[in-house]
């Protein structure tokens, strides 16, 4: 914080040293005025670039509070709920032989679930692992509530 005030009243020092530069060197005229004009707008922009930063900070921070009440509302919910069942998938997929998983939210609290397997594959630890996955990406709460185990020839 005291570097950037620092840097900034160095700024405006150098700025009016070059303008009492100008203002020597120049003849007296109207190109004196002109430049005296110049010098002065600059002086005026650099006076005021903190305050457009920190006009700017407080623009920024009230859009990052527009954009967490919209990760607050029910699209973000939505959203963990559809990643919660993909990677229910993803775990349940990973049991040798199944070929393909699928999810389907039943309620709020029990979820119904259709696995394809190919092979010899022991449905009791189809079973088992898939209620277990349930449990632990979806919650304790969520319970497996029907599940069909379809073989593929």
């Amino acid at each position: 914080m005291w570097a950037m005030v620092g840097g900034w009243v160095r700024t405006l020092i150098v700025i009016v040293l070059i303008g009492n530069l100008v203002d020597i060197v120049l003849p007296k005229g109207d190109l004196r005025r002109y430049a005296g004009l110049i010098v002065g707008l600059i002086l005026l922009a650099v006076m005021i670039r903190p305050l457009v930063g920190i006009v700017g900070w407080m623009n920024q921070s009230d859009r990052s509070q527009a954009f967490n009440w919209v990760a607050d509302g029910p699209s973000l919910n939505g959203a963990i709920a559809d990643e919660e069942r993909h990677q229910t998938e993803a775990m349940v997929e990973t049991i040798t032989g199944v070929v393909h998983c699928q999810v389907q939210v039943l309620s709020s609290t029990d979820v119904g679930m259709v696995v394809r397997i190919k092979g010899k594959v022991s449905r009791p630890v189809v079973k088992a692992m898939a209620t277990q996955a349930v449990s632990v990406i979806m919650g304790d709460n969520i319970h497996l509530q029907r599940l069909q185990i379809v073989s593929q020839a």
